[in-house]
């Protein structure tokens, strides 16, 4: 109701005025205007919180330093599958030393891997053993099963180190910082194919023990998907019970090669959540595609595993060779065209994105992100041959659609509109509070992207001293026009500049009216207030109430910060005495602001605020055209008060957001005392000003370096 009233006075002063405002003149000496900052919308370690547009620029010149490493180039997996786009962007969000993979686990259920193998050197394995199987090495080769390292050709998508020599046309793999857990099983002396099944529910509590989210499984049998016998499969079988970890939320992922018969279906294994819908979400099928994008003549189709199915770029992709020729051992590479490597691909795949997103995406979410940021175009819109596409990890590791800030249950804001201006009242005392803490965004698809809370406000800008305060036009009369605030000394008035007040006397009071017009990026103030005489006659009292619409004391949050508009009630004590030829004027205010929230945001509550403003000053007139005045004054500053601020860090694998709250006092560091002098004349057709200031502790920053300012003008009349 106050502030209400407050309107009805100001639009009464509006309308007393008989004649259209000017323009104000220029105030040559207004506050500075702090620097919009670029955008913040992704952060790196290296080069900041840049815009999209300049991250782009950094990772185009990351892909072509990548473009002319021969263990890159000579190869087309990582052109079509945007492999080099992943790695620039875990550079640029991590530092320009992160390693691909680094920190995360990757399990791998096969016949053991040979890691004598040059390629493998320096990475990071750890072997387990089931049943009879043994350390893989030359002398375990059986002539009569295989007579190569099956495991070695595998992980050496996932780990190959790129140091061969030039002759073996060495190659990268996708993740080879990443940790490999190697459940070595043994094999079927008949078939050849390894025997997994028995020890399956071990090795999976096995990676759940070790924390490993992705375990890939390059193997199966050659049955039919569309023609296997469904009656064969379900929960009741102790294999897919463990792969269905009905017990468990958050699911290991099981990344599935599609076979290498060349159906139009993928092998039974494969298809596996086509007869267990448990399996859905957490279970991947992998197919093989050439360079030119047409499916492997050795792969499956996708077919009716098209819904969990992706595709690869690894038919005629290198692996590491490890085996016997004519009874010797050999180390090399050799062109792999199986589904093998296509899902060692994927699993690498899936923990290049883990890595991105700091392991707080479920797995569920993971798979469907690889799914949804895949390649539909051209061939690859074939779903019963590519199922959901060709794997596109620029995509997957890049936000998808617009960046959000979660707040909680109260939805969310685009990162782009967040932002708080910060008024000079609150100094240092929000941005303390904010300084190197983090705040996450979410894009589309709910993946977490970091950036410094700090990027997201402006500091205040120093506050001009009284002294040095020049207004602009001023309508005699009643009504009158002020762009500098209602006064140099005003406090909290210096909210409402570029106002329109008007005051109507009442016998030994006065009372004004006013409101700030509209201007971008300045919050919308009205009030009123009476002022009157103490019995002394040379103090005189003045008292007032004001709102502010979309700010807090010149602060003005947006976006995720919320909305906030303040009630602010204030009382002026001045007091006015001439000694000795110079005239002394003293002004002490007091206010109290009231916080209201209509949007909570990042600023959850603040306290009701107690301020304080003071100026003393004492003027002369030297001569008849010469006046000296010399001051003291602290621009507002807040005395007292609380803010609650809720910080989105990131996100649970449930979806939740991990919130941070924060309980920071509003009492900046410092204390603004200004010292100021100012000396106006007229020489003939001339009039000059000088004015000096020295700022003690600038926007009441006990950290800032004092600021000294001079200033002089010069006007001519003809």
């Amino acid at each position: 109701m106050k502030h209400i009233t407050t309107h009805i006075f100001s639009a009464l002063a509006l309308a007393a005025c008989n004649q259209p405002v000017p323009d104000p003149a220029p105030d040559p000496v207004s506050p500075p205007v702090e620097p919009v900052p670029d955008p913040c919308e992704l952060n790196t370690r290296d080069y900041g919180c840049i815009t999209l547009e300049r991250f782009n620029a950094l990772k185009a010149d990351l892909v072509a330093d990548y473009e002319t490493e021969p263990a890159y180039n000579r190869h087309f997996y990582g052109r079509e599958s945007k492999l080099a786009e992943a790695w620039s962007n875990l550079r640029l969000v991590y530092g320009g030393d992160t390693q691909p993979g680094a920190d995360m686990k990757i399990g791998m259920i096969d016949d053991g891997i040979d890691l004598r193998h040059p390629g493998l050197a320096g990475s990071d394995v750890i072997e387990r053993f089931y049943g009879d199987a043994t350390k893989e090495s030359t002398t375990t080769y059986d002539l009569d099963i295989h007579i190569f390292s099956h495991g070695a050709a595998v992980a050496s998508n996932i780990l190959a180190n790129g140091q061969l020599t030039e002759n073996h046309h060495n190659f990268l793999g996708i993740a080879a910082a990443a940790q490999l857990h190697v459940f070595t099983v043994p094999e079927d002396k008949d078939t050849g194919n390894i025997k997994a099944g028995p020890y399956t529910a071990e090795i999976m509590n096995t990676a759940r023990s070790q924390n490993i989210r992705i375990i890939n499984m390059s193997f199966g049998n050659p049955d039919r998907a569309d023609e296997y016998d469904s009656n064969l499969v379900s929960l009741e079988n102790e294999i897919i019970s463990a792969y269905a970890q009905t017990d468990h939320e958050d699911k290991i992922i099981l990344v599935r090669s599609a076979g290498n018969n060349s159906y139009p279906h993928p092998s039974s294994t494969a298809a596996l959540p086509h007869f267990v819908e448990e399996l859905k979400g957490h279970y991947v099928t992998a197919a093989a595609v050439h360079e030119d994008g047409t499916i492997g003549e050795l792969s499956n189709h996708c077919g009716l595993a098209a819904e969990w199915c992706i595709a690869a770029p690894s038919s005629g992709k290198p692996i590491l060779y490890s085996g016997l020729h004519e009874g010797e051992t050999v180390h090399d590479i050799r062109l792999a065209h199986g589904t093998s490597t296509s899902a060692a691909f994927v699993s690498g795949s899936l923990a290049l994105m883990q890595q991105m997103f700091r392991d707080q995406l479920s797995s569920e979410e993971l798979v469907s992100r690889l799914f949804a940021t895949a390649d539909k175009t051209g061939l690859f819109a074939d779903s019963s041959i590519y199922g959901q596409g060709l794997v596109d990890l620029d995509a997957a590791t890049s936000p998808v659609g617009e960046l959000r800030v979660a707040l909680g249950d109260t939805g969310s804001a685009p990162l782009t509109d967040t932002q708080v201006n910060l008024g000079a009242p609150f100094g240092d005392a929000l941005s303390l509070a904010m300084a190197g803490r983090e705040i996450a965004a979410l894009d589309a698809l709910n993946a977490p992207f970091f950036m410094p809370l700090e990027r997201l406000y402006r500091q205040p800008a120093l506050v001009t001293p009284g002294t040095l305060f020049r207004p602009g036009f001023m309508s005699s009369g009643p009504v009158q026009y002020l762009d500098n605030g209602l006064g140099s000394r005003a406090g909290l008035l210096s909210i409402a500049d570029n106002a329109i007040a008007a005051t109507l006397p009442l016998n030994r009071t006065a009372l004004r009216t006013y409101a700030s017009l509209t201007r971008p990026g300045r919050p919308a103030v009205t009030g009123a207030d009476l002022a009157w005489p103490l019995p002394s006659r040379r103090v005189s009292l003045q008292t007032g109430t004001l709102f502010e619409q979309g700010s807090l004391l010149g602060t003005r949050p947006y976006g995720a910060f919320g909305d906030v508009s303040t009630l602010i009630s204030y009382s002026t004590l001045t007091a006015l005495d001439t000694f000795n030829g110079w005239q002394v004027r003293a002004d002490l205010q007091l206010g109290y602001a009231v916080p209201r929230f209509r949007n909570a945001g990042i600023i959850s509550t603040i306290s009701p605020l107690v301020t304080s403003a003071f100026n003393i000053d004492a003027r002369r007139q030297l001569t008849g055209r010469v006046a000296v005045l010399f001051s003291v004054s602290q621009p507002l500053r807040i005395e007292s008060g609380t803010a609650t601020l809720v910080v989105p860090t990131g996100r649970r694998k449930n979806g939740a957001a991990t919130l941070e709250r924060l309980r920071t006092n509003l009492a900046p560091s410092g204390r603004q005392i200004d010292l100021s002098t100012r000396i106006r004349g007229a020489f003939r057709r001339f009039n000059y000003d000088l004015s000096a200031a020295w700022s003690l502790d600038p926007v009441h920053r006990s950290s800032a370096p004092n600021e000294f300012r001079l200033q002089f003008s010069l006007q001519a009349s003809y």
